[in-house]
């Protein structure tokens, strides 16, 4: 079996969300009581604080909180959330894609039909040293894996 997420993921899924979501909010908290004490710089920032954490958090939950681990076993997909795993045949992949411009990379694997994860699993590949100008070199072969076991020839 071969793991083709990286091992950044818990991090990434688990803890650093909830050390960013929790370090923005308590500073908007902040601002919020302080502004309540009649700080003029505490209530005008208050609403981009505010707006930055309602932001962030979206940002934060479409690219990190979804990710899960990801093996290749034979011709299927083993995939985690950390919590519970299923097997997802190669031959209900209907496409692979990968981020370009993002950090940390993304690959999405898409599914003819919904499993436990819906539609789509999303997961960050080992790290590589780029510009992002690409997608990560694991969507290539993923999409060769996924033609073999549809048997297409690459």
């Amino acid at each position: 079996m071969e793991q083709l997420s990286s091992s950044w993921t818990y991090f990434y899924k688990v803890i650093f969300p909830r050390f960013w979501i929790g370090c923005f909010a308590i500073g908007t908290i902040a601002l919020y009581v302080a502004a309540e004490f009649g700080d003029t710089e505490a209530a005008e920032m208050r609403g981009i604080f505010l707006f930055g954490l309602i932001l962030g958090s979206a940002f934060i939950y479409w690219g990190l909180m979804r990710l899960k681990k990801v093996c290749l076993k034979n011709v299927s997909l083993i995939v985690s959330d950390f919590k519970e795993g299923i097997a997802v045949p190669l031959t209900s992949v209907e496409r692979v894609s990968g981020s370009i411009l993002i950090s940390p990379e993304l690959v999405w694997v898409h599914l003819r039909t919904p499993n436990k994860f819906g539609h789509k699993i999303i997961f960050m590949p080992k790290m590589r040293w780029s510009f992002g100008l690409t997608p990560h070199p694991i969507v290539a072969r993923l999409r060769q894996e996924v033609d073999k076991a549809h048997g297409i020839a690459a």
